[in-house]
């Protein structure tokens, strides 16, 4: 033990051992080391597997757009062919197309007020371009009263020269409101001879398909057997169509379908055979065909059906009850047009009318 300014100084080979500090914790590792991570190769296939998606895709896309089209084509020659037998029941589909638009665009009670508007806007110009009007004559008026007064001492600027910028623009809107007003009557008038078509298509159906008549003749000599059995088949048509658009829905799934578990289990990733990729099209688009094929043979027979009946209902005169039918069809054909013409030309109107007169 030495000593050094009066301290006692350890040896250090007597000294205790210094303890082992823990600079970290040990935590056993996980796979993968960050939740996010992404395995880029996991997911790499071989150019033979990639080809054989490929034609996978394309030849099932192929038959299910051919059925799905199949199946579109043999609805509307059903629709088509309901419409032509003339069964009183039957709303057009192109009437109920005319009138879900008429009513999505308001109907006759929005257009009816907007024309009320488009009068109420421009009696309201008519007024404010009169009050012009007079207060310019009555200023003329007034500068030849004074000028009469005061004769040659009178240094006033004349009032043609103060007010002779506000006449042309007057005159300018005077056209343009002669012009707006040509065009409400227009407007009016076709809304008026129009109006009865535009009312028929602005209600429901039931109101709409009571609205165009069946041929009374028919329903009158023929027994109520033969209408009975029509409205029968007009409900089965109908629940084909609600079915068809199950079918269609579900062909729509099948486009983003891919091979099931068992088929990438049976190396179906691996091979680019065209016999196993035609096993497994047929897997997904096999039973889709059957059900539109059930779908057509329904159809056939009930047009067949159809057809057998409408012919006993059909016996007889019938032209007057078709000559009205035809009449009223055309008639909400052109009150149809006529409402698009209006609804195309009246908003802007509206919107035009009240900056008509912002000198």
């Amino acid at each position: 033990m030495e000593t050094e300014y009066h301290a006692r100084i350890p040896d250090y080979f007597g000294l205790p051992a210094l303890p082992r500090a823990t600079l970290a914790k040990a935590v056993p590792v996980t796979q993968p080391l960050y939740p996010g991570f992404k395995d880029l190769f996991s997911s790499v296939v071989t150019s033979s597997s990639m080809l054989a998606m490929k034609k996978f895709e394309t030849m099932k896309t192929e038959r299910l757009r051919t059925e799905k089209d199949r199946l579109s084509e043999q609805t509307e020659l059903m629709d088509g062919i309901v419409a032509s037998l003339n069964v009183p029941d039957v709303l057009p589909e192109e009437v109920k197309r005319k009138s879900a638009k008429v009513k999505s665009a308001g109907g006759i009670s929005k257009m009816r007020k907007s024309l009320n508007e488009l009068t109420s806007l421009q009696k309201r110009n008519n007024d404010i371009l009169a009050d012009i009007d007079r207060v310019l004559i009555e200023e003329n008026h007034s500068d030849a009263d004074l000028r009469m007064r005061l004769g040659s001492d009178s240094v006033r600027v004349s009032s043609d020269q103060v007010v002779g910028p506000f006449v042309q623009e007057i005159s300018k809107h005077h056209a343009d409101l002669k012009h707006a007003a040509d065009m409400d009557r227009k407007l009016l008038s076709l809304f008026e001879a129009n109006q009865n078509a535009i009312d028929i298509l602005s209600r429901n159906e039931k109101e709409l398909r009571a609205a165009i008549p069946a041929p009374p003749s028919q329903l009158k000599k023929q027994p109520s057997e033969s209408t009975s059995a029509l409205l029968k088949l007009m409900d089965r048509a109908r629940a084909i169509k609600r079915e068809r658009e199950g079918l269609l829905n579900e062909i729509n799934t099948k486009f983003s379908s891919s091979p099931s578990a068992d088929d990438q289990n049976s190396d179906f990733m691996g091979i680019n055979d065209d016999d196993y990729i035609q096993q497994v099209v047929d897997k997904i688009c096999l039973p889709v065909e059957e059900m539109v094929r059930a779908s057509i043979k329904k159809q056939e027979y009930l047009m067949c059906d159809i057809e057998s009946w409408s012919a006993r209902f059909s016996i007889g005169s019938h032209i007057e009850g078709i000559s009205q039918r035809g009449q009223v069809l055309r008639s909400l054909d052109v009150g149809y047009e006529a409402f698009e013409d209006i609804h195309s030309k009246i908003d802007q109107e509206i919107k035009v009318k009240p900056h008509f007169l912002l000198l």
